[in-house]
């Protein structure tokens, strides 16, 4: 029974081991994020990332890409990169009796007719 206080310190040595190995990795692992600027529509904030791509940080941040969407990229991806994101809205378009949701990031009607593949005669109303 002598062998039991020996067994009971050697574990809490290796426990405390396994402790301090783990704190030290979180460390490690935090202190490698390096700072991005995002820009979401004109909105401006520093995120912490550990992302391999512009992509993927978007994905982490909760952002689901659309096709339509634009994504620029300032700078090589690392520290100080900046990521501007200008989304798509939805625009509902009807033709002839018929509707259609088209996803444009235009800035003005035509244009946004345009991303619909459409256009204007003298004989169409825009409403």
């Amino acid at each position: 029974m002598q062998h039991q206080p020996a067994r009971q310190l050697l574990t809490l040595i290796a426990g405390a081991a396994f402790l301090v190995a783990a704190v030290a990795g979180l460390m490690r692992w935090q202190s490698a994020a390096f700072p991005v600027i995002v820009s979401f529509d004109g909105q401006e904030s520093q995120v912490m990332t550990h992302a391999p791509t512009p992509a993927a940080l978007l994905r982490s941040l909760g952002y689901a890409l659309r096709p339509e969407d634009a994504i620029t990229l300032a700078g090589a991806w690392g520290a100080g990169a900046r990521v501007q994101v200008q989304r798509a809205r939805p625009l509902l378009v009807q033709v002839d009796g018929s509707e259609q949701q088209v996803w444009t990031r235009a800035q003005t009607i035509s244009a946004a007719l345009a991303d619909a593949w459409l256009t204007l005669s003298s004989a169409d109303e825009v409403m």
